[in-house]
């Protein structure tokens, strides 16, 4: 294998969860304003993301995601409410304000991990399906001085597993798929990185039976191939 320069790392559920009291808080925010019950699933939130760009807002830039978000949470209690009033405008300011950056945790073993790397000399790029605020967010949990390169789907207009993302982020940092380690939390994406060539493996901390030949439990156990 050649030298090792750089490990990519996927971020949600690899690097980050999300913080279940920040949650509990914007879903507190709804029900004091509708009187009613809520929690929010996928399929919710795709509906009204829909509505959002339907209305003409978009994600093209940080400055247009920052107001879409905005629009969205307002668009939430519209739903959950039926109506728009003075109260739900302030209510949508209140949860876009803890939400926005705001909303995710890391897992315990990452900042060691990082640390880590960064003493071995080793560069750290992230590699995500998400829009381009992606560095803005792990600015926001203090670890934007162990990140060499950041590579969003939206960015580069494919998502994972397409070859084109992973070739992106390679390009960024100059380097070959042979000196590349990659970690993410779903398999699909692992062997999208493996068959470029790129030694991945797919982080799984939970006790489950049906382990694959390239999961690791922690982000720890890549020191060893470096």
């Amino acid at each position: 294998m050649s030298e090792i320069k750089v490990v990519f790392f996927d971020r949600d559920n690899t690097l980050t969860y999300k913080n279940q009291s920040v949650l509990n808080k914007y879903y507190k925010l709804v029900e004091s304003v509708s009187g009613k019950p809520f929690c929010e699933d996928k399929q919710k939130m795709f509906e009204t993301f829909k509505q959002i760009k339907d209305q003409g807002f978009c994600t093209d830039s940080y400055e247009k995601e920052v107001l879409f978000y905005m629009q969205y949470y307002k668009q939430v209690l519209i739903n959950q409410c039926g109506y728009c009033d003075e109260k739900i405008e302030v209510t949508a300011k209140q949860i876009f304000d803890i939400m926005w950056l705001g909303d995710r945790l890391l897992f315990d073993d990452v900042l060691p991990t990082f640390k880590e790397l960064k003493k071995m000399g080793i560069q750290i790029g992230i590699i995500s399906d998400t829009t381009l605020s992606l560095q803005k967010t792990f600015e926001a949990l203090g670890l934007s001085e162990y990140i060499d390169c950041y590579t969003s789907s939206k960015e580069v207009g494919v998502m994972k597993p397409n070859p084109q993302i992973y070739l992106s982020a390679l390009g960024k940092l100059n380097v070959t798929p042979q000196q590349c380690l990659y970690v993410d939390d779903y398999d699909e994406e692992v062997v999208g990185a493996l068959n470029l060539g790129i030694k991945s493996f797919r982080i799984n901390r939970t006790e489950d039976a049906n382990r694959l030949e390239f999961d690791i439990s922690s982000l720890t156990e890549l020191l060893k191939f470096i």
